[in-house]
């Protein structure tokens, strides 16, 4: 029976007693099935454990009361991948592809009918979505995609090549960039968002290669044909043109990056400073060395500044205001919240030492899990350059 009842405003204790129980779980079966972590799932993670982790519904947390979710204010959606992403960094990253990707899209700019329907599915299914836009030919350069889409009857036609979309082959519902192609052959400068349910034949979008990630191993990714046919009411509808609908969506992700970065640096803080405490050498614990205290001050430091960071994002990421133009301020965070996410993991690597140096170990974990977070979603050598030119 399809649950239909909305969450009242969640109250603090409410929410927090919420969020504890949903970590508690997560730290429980992240314990009992170390492979989640140690394992590189080219197709993602088995069902079983896919329910597991989503056995509290946490998605829930990022959609609307009138469709049985917790709100999906800021404050609680960044609260829930920072608890995720304390346990662990991969399903703190697919969180934040199924709201920051996938479901904010929708929310904001989806025709009512389709989006009511997308959103009880996940709740009630437990449903999963994620966003292609990368293609082989056009990583940073990706407002040149070449996908493109044709008016049909009843709906439009779909074709071209995408990859690097996380949770590929697992997320139900996809969202798909693509611009239309004009009767004499030309393709135009804007771009549209479709949805497609891979429940649906038409709309299925074939995966040709699974890729050997380096690291993230429960995210799937991979390779994709498009060769799909959608309804007319799953384009998303731009408030102005397709791009800024896009920038909206991708400032908003990146800002709120700093939730994921929060959980990832505060772990990482508590570890070194554990490690340090208890490891002794030269009769004396690692602590007390001065190259030591300067490393975990540094990681306090970045802790302390992600907390702004979070704290920001928490004020200024509301669904109903416009990000497109936030390109400064969303470039910037993203890229320093990124490196300070790498230069925490490199410390914590030094401050373990060789026993950091695997994979089944937090330390050498957390330097292959969080490099590609200076590349996805614009590397960030050009993140930098296009702030200094804004």
């Amino acid at each position: 029976m399809k649950n239909t009842t909305p969450h009242h405003h969640p109250k603090f204790g409410e929410f927090s007693s919420y969020l504890e129980r949903f970590q508690s779980g997560l730290h429980d079966i992240l314990a009992r099935h170390p492979e989640i972590e140690t394992r590189n799932h080219l197709q993602g993670l088995s069902a079983y454990l896919v329910r597991k982790i989503h056995e509290t519904t946490p998605l829930s947390v990022f959609i609307p009361e009138e469709f049985g979710g917790w709100g999906g204010r800021p404050k609680e959606s960044l609260s829930l991948v920072e608890a995720a992403a304390y346990e662990s960094l991969s399903v703190g990253l697919t969180f934040g592809i199924n709201s920051a990707l996938f479901l904010d899209p929708v929310k904001k700019y989806a025709d009512h009918k389709v989006r009511e329907e997308v959103l009880r599915k996940f709740v009630d299914e437990k449903a999963m979505g994620g966003l292609m836009i990368t293609e082989p030919d056009f990583g940073t350069d990706a407002l040149s995609m070449q996908t493109v889409y044709q008016k049909v009857a009843g709906g439009y036609t779909i074709q071209g090549s995408k990859h690097w979309g996380g949770l590929t082959g697992l997320a139900n519902f996809w969202l798909v960039a693509a611009r239309k192609e004009r009767e004499n052959g030309k393709i135009s400068r804007d771009l549209d968002l479709f949805i497609c349910d891979m429940n649906d034949a038409e709309q299925r979008i074939e995966v040709t290669e699974f890729y050997q990630k380096l690291g993230l191993f429960q995210i799937p990714y991979g390779r994709n044909e498009v060769d799909i046919k959608v309804p007319e009411t799953h384009r998303l509808i731009p408030q102005t043109s397709g791009i800024k609908m896009m920038m909206d969506s991708l400032h908003r992700s990146r800002l709120r990056l700093s939730g994921i970065g929060l959980g990832f640096i505060k772990r990482i803080l508590d570890e070194a400073t554990t490690h340090c405490r208890e490891r002794i050498v030269g009769k004396k614990a690692l602590l007390e060395y001065d190259q030591v205290q300067y490393r975990l001050a540094e990681i306090q430091a970045f802790f302390t500044l992600t907390s702004g960071l979070c704290l920001y994002a928490s004020e200024n990421t509301p669904l109903d205001t416009d990000l497109s133009g936030e390109g400064i301020q969303a470039n910037a965070m993203k890229a320093i919240l990124t490196d300070m996410m790498q230069e925490a993991a490199q410390s914590f690597m030094q401050l373990v030492g060789a026993n950091g140096f695997r994979r089944d170990h937090i330390a050498g974990r957390a330097i292959i899990d969080c490099r590609p977070f200076q590349i996805f979603e614009g590397t960030n050598d050009v993140m930098y350059a296009q702030v200094s030119e804004m």
